[in-house]
């Protein structure tokens, strides 16, 4: 009953006109705010929250971990357990979507026989993103909002995108907005080589903010028809104070991430092998390939030394950063849409070591860090860190870093920019 109380009462206010035409949020995500996986969205929760009047957050699955403590102004709706929704309702009321959206899909670039032979899966996908946009609707009419007094903004450009695309194409919405990462962005990070509904997204979506230039650039050239449509925002990351400076004999290495493939974890193994000074090694994260690389670490040779600390809270590891002298991070990636843990990094003074992909050479630059190749060779990086690490550890050009993190990536300038954005829509 108290919950029913606060949307009339949100509904009253939005209705008085004593607020804005967009200060109720739509907020669709993959996880968030559950588990570990989106982990990033907290920072831009909090600007959000102090400029919505209310935020429902819709997860596509709440499976994957404790809920996060948010704002008092927002709520979390999980209609992925909703009522089963039956095939003739959906192909009731998004038949003709649906197969438009397929047959876009087929006409796309991308190779015709993997889509043929994908065919069965790709249509299971938008029928249960019919499913979802059926639910959002129903509980949307339940709670007595009008979809066209609302801002609509998914965190991904796959996903919810497929389920607010067909509600733009049918009328039930009249705008919406999308960011793009990586994973949601660039094809080749699918094991098919293309996004099939990606045609079908660009045509309904209003407005589609990359996370990079890189991948403004990326969708621009490849879809210059909706080119008007796609711009650049970045994420961000809050003040958190230097990290303690000081002249260790060792080199202290930071690195952040999932233990799985993608991060060629192994590969800064290879490189540490080569520095010819003591170094110890700090990896935060878990993943698939824990013990493997535990096995790994356990052969490296005596004057590396390594601890695997597992996942932190965000607090918790930004708080380690700030209290811990840290030389470098190192990020040895083989894909990247634009990586928070560098943003992290870098407002802390800390400089970066990553490779060359997607968005990350607008982070990590000379006065930041030393950017290296995708296909770097190990003992090439090695030296350059060697040259560099006096340099990096001099207070100045920690300074200097910090002073890129607050014009470029400092969250509450640039989150605040992106409302305006999502409440123009």
């Amino acid at each position: 009953m108290k919950e029913k109380l606060e949307h009339i009462e949100v509904m009253q206010k939005h209705a008085s006109g004593t607020q804005a035409k967009r200060d109720v949020l739509f907020l669709f995500t993959g996880y968030a705010p559950f588990g570990r996986y989106e982990v990033y969205i907290k920072n831009e929760l909090q600007i959000l929250s102090k400029n919505f009047l209310k935020i429902y957050i819709f997860p596509a699955d709440s499976s994957k971990g404790e809920k996060w403590e948010l704002p008092e102004n927002i709520e979390v709706v999980k209609i992925e357990k909703d009522s089963p929704v039956s095939k003739s309702e959906v192909w009731g009321k998004y038949g003709s979507q649906i197969l438009s959206a397929m047959a876009a899909g087929l006409a796309s670039r991308g190779n015709l026989g993997s889509k043929l032979s994908r065919f069965r899966e790709e249509l299971s996908w938008i029928v249960d993103a019919a499913r979802r946009a059926i639910r959002l609707e129903k509980w949307a009419i339940e709670h007595g909002f009008d979809f066209r007094n609302l801002s609509l903004y998914s965190n991904w450009f796959v996903g919810w995108a497929d389920s607010l695309s067909l509600m733009k194409a049918s009328g039930v919405i009249d705008s919406f907005l999308c960011r793009a990462h990586g994973y949601d962005l660039y094809p080749q990070r699918r094991p098919w080589g293309y996004i099939f509904f990606r045609p079908f997204h660009l045509r309904m979506v209003d407005r589609v903010i990359c996370i990079s230039q890189a991948g403004m650039d990326f969708l621009q050239e490849n879809y210059p028809a909706f080119k008007d449509k796609i711009s650049r925002s970045y994420l961000g990351v809050f003040d958190r104070g230097l990290s303690i400076l000081r002249d260790p004999e060792e080199i202290r290495v930071l690195s952040c991430s999932n233990m799985i493939p993608l991060k060629r974890i192994h590969r800064i193994m290879a490189i540490l092998k080569e520095l010819d000074r003591p170094v110890h090694w700090v990896h935060f994260g878990s993943g698939a390939l824990e013990e493997e690389l535990r096995q790994q670490a356990s052969e490296l040779p005596e004057h590396i030394s390594w601890e695997f600390p597992g996942r932190l809270p965000n607090d918790e590891l930004l708080a380690w950063y700030r209290d811990n002298h840290i030389d470098f991070l190192i990020n040895v990636s083989e894909s990247e849409g634009l990586p928070v843990s560098i943003m992290e990094a870098i407002s802390m003074g800390i400089p970066s070591v990553a490779t060359d992909v997607g968005g990350t050479r607008e982070i990590v630059r000379s006065d930041t860090g030393l950017l290296i190749p995708a296909d770097f060779d190990d003992k090439e990086v090695a030296n350059q860190i060697l040259e560099k690490i006096e340099i990096w550890r001099n207070p100045w050009y920690r300074e200097s870093t910090r002073i890129f993190w607050k014009e470029n990536f400092n969250a509450e300038e640039n989150f605040k920019n992106f409302i305006q954005t999502l409440k123009q829509l």
